[in-house]
């Protein structure tokens, strides 16, 4: 049995949270938004997020909910997850590209403290990332070989119990922000001149972002029985200042890449706003819904700026998003709790072809998993979510880099998953 014996001290385990930063992996797979805790409402595919306040999680859900919670908790969690992606050509005779990345270990954790009116906490976590890799033999490869955007956020928060009934709360949100992205270079003679038969030459861009985001939130509950939530969480505003990294290059399209300047990305990361209620139906057994509405119109204004006017990454833009979710918790003992959910998230792109560094479209999320309490103020949680999301079709040669010679790539993404698994603990005392 796992002694937790040590985190007794608020001190300590908010120091622990801070601790756990180190163990948040340089790479994020998946789908852009991720709702993946560790917490409850992974088990129900997010439904009831924002009014389920039943762990420490629910400070990264809705900073409200930490007014329910009684005493201190700690919650850490270990997410092992990964994606299977494929691209497949038009072309019969080039072969599919799969994603490389593999498994990857994500982390997370919570403290909250309460008390009988103003309660307090510090979440670690990241709730936003996408990432893949072709390899760089892949026919794509002048397009797109790997390319990551990643998240960290850093957030404190304060709720408070206005009423038996109502409770509001705020946090802020240091965010971490890493983008990465690597492609081959045409050096073909016939573009630039002699010399002429050299390979492909290698360009890499990366760069990291802070800004500082917030979020409100508010929890009701009309009757024993039931609780309904509202949050909203802030767009954060990210500018990329690009380190140009380029290896193998011809004469000429060195100098195009140095004439250009230092390249920088400008991206909004979304404003949300979250809506979720849970009811009790029986002793043992409640439901819960979620619904909630993203601005991804404001991501998809990002550009690539090499000098005026720049390009944009999304050439079509991207059109604001719908999430919504039902899910079911049930005790089977005092000591064991299951449950599971379903939810949807539609399709920022509209239905319009991709750029093929953005294989995302409608997603669906399936989720199920256990609780364990071994002991009074120890819970031990395992739950599994399945993304999936159906083919789609890329545009076939745009990119947003000035450099001739990329070629064009007509096909499609096909059915992708992306599976995560969490392990969480958590202690009350």
């Amino acid at each position: 049995m796992i002694d937790c014996s040590c985190i007794r001290s608020p001190a300590r385990a908010a120091l622990l949270c801070l601790f756990a930063i180190s163990f948040t992996p340089a790479a994020w797979p998946g789908a852009l938004r991720i709702t993946e805790s560790g917490g409850t409402d992974m088990a129900m595919a997010g439904a009831g997020r924002a009014a389920l306040a039943t762990d420490a999680t629910t400070l990264a859900a809705n900073p409200a909910g930490m007014s329910r919670l009684d005493g201190n908790h700690l919650a850490i969690a270990l997410l092992p997850a990964r994606l299977d992606l494929e691209f497949d050509p038009d072309d019969p005779a080039l072969r599919t590209a799969a994603n490389r990345d593999g498994t990857t270990l994500l982390g997370s954790a919570y403290f909250v403290r309460t008390a009988e009116r103003v309660s307090w906490g510090l979440g670690v976590y990241s709730d936003l990332g996408l990432s893949f890799d072709f390899d760089r033999d892949w026919a794509g490869r002048r397009l797109i070989e790997d390319a990551s955007l990643q998240s960290l956020s850093l957030t404190p928060a304060v709720s408070l119990r206005l009423t038996d009934t109502f409770d509001v709360g705020f946090s802020l949100n240091a965010q971490f922000a890493q983008a990465d992205v690597a492609l081959a270079v045409n050096n073909d003679a016939a573009i630039y001149g002699p010399p002429a038969g050299l390979p492909d030459g290698r360009l890499r861009l990366d760069g990291d972002s802070w800004d500082m985001g917030a979020s409100l939130g508010v929890l009701y509950r009309p009757d024993d029985a039931t609780r309904l939530g509202l949050a909203w969480t802030s767009a954060t505003n990210h500018r990329f200042d690009l380190d140009a990294t380029a290896t193998e290059l011809h004469p000429v399209p060195a100098a195009m890449l140095a004439a250009m300047g230092e390249p920088l990305i400008a991206m909004d990361f979304p404003q949300q706003l979250l809506a979720s209620g849970i009811r009790q139906v029986t002793a043992a057994t409640s439901v819960a819904a979620s619904i909630a509405w993203q601005d991804w119109s404001s991501p998809g204004a990002a550009r690539l700026r090499t000098g005026a006017p720049g390009a944009n990454i999304f050439p079509r833009g991207l059109d604001d998003t719908w999430h919504a979710s039902l899910g079911v918790r049930h005790q089977l003992s005092p000591d064991w709790r299951i449950a599971a959910g379903i939810g949807y998230d539609s399709d920022p792109s509209d239905d319009h072809p991709v750029p093929i560094y953005f294989p995302m479209t409608a997603q669906w999320r399936t989720a199920v998993g256990i609780e364990y309490q071994p002991r009074p103020g120890l819970v031990v949680r395992c739950a599994y979510s399945l993304l999936s999301q159906e083919a789609i079709r890329v545009d076939p040669q745009y990119q947003p880099l000035p450099l001739p010679g990329a070629g064009a790539m007509p096909g499609q993404f096909e059915p992708s998953r992306l599976h995560v698994l969490a392990v969480s603990i958590e202690r009350a005392w």
